[in-house]
């Protein structure tokens, strides 16, 4: 750890530039709007919080943006684990369950996760011209179906591109 300075806020700064680096990757690579580097990002140490979550909200001002709220107390006293998938993916070579050593794959793992969903909700947040090239690259989903073909087809390729091999991030 850095002198001076505390994990919490090194997990903080880690997490943030983890989501905003993941998000500028899927714009560019799939001119998105500028708006998907807008989002809103909480990053929370709260012990009773269990899970992650990705999507769209509305900021303060109205505008709807890509929402990244991160669980990251696990981090605080990160112990090596297998990072668990949902069972109908979960020996998936790609985006299945993958044993980590450090808390920092760990928050690069959720973040894939939960940029994919954002990504995979952006469809009426964006103009049609983008809706329909999400579409063609990823195919449809229901959006109640949240880990539906279409996500794991994104969640796949930002986990080959930031995650699975990946050493640093910084």
């Amino acid at each position: 750890m850095a002198r001076g300075i505390s994990k919490k806020r090194q997990i903080k700064v880690y997490a943030k530039n983890a989501v905003l680096q993941m998000l500028k990757w899927a714009q560019e690579k799939y001119n998105l709007s500028d708006k998907i580097n807008d989002p809103i990002i909480i990053i929370s140490f709260d012990p009773r919080r269990e899970f992650s979550y990705g999507g769209w909200s509305q900021n303060r001002k109205g505008q709807w943006r890509p929402y990244i709220n991160l669980a990251v107390v696990d981090c605080l006293k990160f112990k090596p684990e297998t990072y668990k998938e949902y069972d109908h993916y979960k020996s998936d070579p790609d985006i299945g369950n993958k044993w980590i050593t450090t808390w920092k794959a760990k928050i690069r793992y959720d973040v894939a996760h939960e940029i994919s969903h954002a990504i995979q909700d952006a469809n009426q947040f964006l103009n049609p011209e983008q809706a329909a090239a999400l579409k063609r690259k990823f195919g449809r989903s229901n959006p109640a179906d949240a880990h539906s073909k279409k996500f794991q087809k994104i969640y796949r390729a930002i986990r080959k591109r930031f995650v699975n091999g990946v050493r640093k991030i910084k």
